[in-house]
């Protein structure tokens, strides 16, 4: 692991930290329903049935969680956000196991 991806993976154990744990809670119960429903999944699929967090980055710590869970896996292919905050800034698509 480069320090690139440690400096990364230390911010999102911040926002872990912060983030409240019901709603993480949630998001991964609703990334387990996506991936009942289909094989490729984004965060804009997971945002569509989610209230905000307080802290928006929050997202990036379901995903994880719901990756160490073995709920779903990183793929190398990313497509366009249709979120208008994101900007259709590339997100990942990520894939059911």
């Amino acid at each position: 692991m480069n320090q690139a991806q440690i400096q990364r993976d230390l911010a999102i154990d911040r926002v872990e930290a912060g983030a409240p744990n019901d709603w993480i809670e949630r998001a991964v119960y609703v990334i387990r329903q996506l991936t009942r429903e289909r094989v490729f999944i984004t965060t804009d699929e997971v945002w569509e049935r989610m209230d905000a967090p307080p802290e928006p980055r929050a997202m990036g710590a379901a995903m994880r969680r719901a990756q160490r869970e073995g709920i779903i896996r990183p793929s190398d292919q990313v497509r366009n956000s249709n979120r208008p905050a994101c900007h259709a800034r590339p997100i990942r698509i990520w894939i059911a196991t």
